[in-house]
């Protein structure tokens, strides 16, 4: 909670503002409580910049980086942190008087992040998500190379360093964080061969991950499925979102990713498809009644939109949903049907498992799940052990 100004608190240049701000807030769904404490702040900084020389008629972002250390040093509650200015700051952008500066020089280990991520983005082809992820993964072990000055010693990246630091990442680590260390590590210590700081190329000395049989997880069941989806109140835009959610991931097999980011124009009714879009690649999928059903539903009641975004929160700010918001979705209401805590992914496999127990193969599987070879669906094989034993030959001395 902000501290009340006093009736006889100045003026300063942003006090017409307040008003404006206040509609704004209230126009985007947020409550009046949640309005009137961002309201106050944009006062509080109001007063602040009251009491300073050389107002230049704009709030930079300097200025409102000192607002909060000097709110933080009198042990004022508001903003908890930084980014809790990031409303008034966005409306004082909207309205002209706010210049975020110019950036601050970077950082070495920044830059060099950078610098590769751009390289496995525009040398490699390799997607953003995949690309962030590597660079999260290499990152320690290039602040390992740095000196006290942000220098980079290339000669610390020998073959006995690489072994020591995958030893330690790999350690209690799951089969599937390994091989990503791995191949993010190769990657690195390629890029930085070709750019001539490490003489010889040690990417082949990484140790590579040990291959294990891929597992699709405890499978969930047709009736636990069921449970899930029933289990969602439907009355209101929230459940009805929900439902639709589940039922995506539930019987089209769709990644958490995907759900996400589909897009109105993504559903076409009058065809009865929707189209999946994620890893660079796109699959146009049957919409069955049910989901499509549930998509209806939803998109006649929700109130607010994110451009073309299928999906949106349902408090303000009302924007699209992330990947990780959807396996939260799922988390959350699988706890709440008794089912325990599971995520998006375990719905994706229990699609796949579902087409196995109706009678259908590995190829139906792979159409399903957009995979490009029908070896990545061979571990969904395991779930129809009593159609495998039907393959099975008797022994041939098993009478004797």
């Amino acid at each position: 909670m902000t501290t009340r100004l006093s009736a006889r608190a100045p003026e300063g240049p942003l006090v017409g503002l307040v008003e404006g701000f206040r509609c704004r807030l209230l126009a985007e769904g947020y409550a009046e409580g949640t309005a009137a404490a961002h309201v106050l702040g944009l006062r509080h900084l109001d007063v602040w910049l009251s009491g300073r020389d050389g107002w230049q008629g704009v709030v930079t972002g300097a200025d409102l980086d000192e607002f909060y250390l000097c709110r933080k040093a009198l042990g004022r509650v508001w903003p908890k942190a930084r980014s809790g200015l990031g409303l008034v700051e966005r409306y004082l952008g909207s309205v002209g008087l706010f210049e975020p500066g110019a950036p601050g020089p970077m950082a070495p280990l920044d830059g060099l992040m950078a610098d590769f991520e751009e390289h496995l983005r525009r040398g490699r082809g390799v997607g953003p998500v995949t690309a962030a992820n590597y660079v999260r993964w290499v990152r320690p072990f290039a602040a390992g190379l740095a000196d006290g000055s942000g220098a980079f010693d290339w000669s610390l990246a020998d073959v006995e360093r690489v072994h020591s630091w995958m030893r330690g990442r790999a350690q209690g680590r799951r089969p599937g964080s390994v091989r990503l260390i791995v191949c993010s590590t190769r990657a690195f210590l390629r890029w930085a061969h070709l750019r001539g700081w490490v003489g010889a190329d040690v990417a082949g000395a990484v140790m590579s991950a040990r291959a294990g049989r891929p597992e699709p997880g405890r499978m969930v069941t047709a009736e636990e499925v069921d449970r899930l989806v029933g289990g969602v109140c439907a009355d209101g835009e929230q459940g009805k979102r929900d439902v639709a959610v589940l039922l995506l991931l539930a019987r089209l097999g769709m990644r958490a990713g995907e759900v996400a980011g589909l897009g109105l124009d993504d559903i076409d009714w009058e065809r009865g498809t929707v189209t999946a879009r994620g890893k660079g690649r796109s699959l146009t999928l049957p919409l069955p009644v049910d989901v499509g059903a549930a998509l209806a539903s939803y998109l006649q009641c929700r109130s607010h939109g994110d451009g073309r975004a299928v999906f949106t929160a349902v408090r303000a700010p009302f924007k699209a949903l992330t990947a990780g918001r959807v396996t939260m979705i799922v988390a959350d209401r699988a706890e709440a049907a008794g089912l325990g805590r599971f995520h998006a992914h375990r719905l994706r496999h229990a699609a796949a498992c579902r087409v196995i127990e109706a009678g259908g193969g590995l190829e139906d599987v792979a159409r399903l799940l957009g995979h490009a070879c029908v070896s990545t669906s061979a571990i969904y094989s395991a779930v129809a052990l009593e159609r495998l034993a039907a393959l099975v030959r008797p022994w041939p001395g098993a009478a004797l």
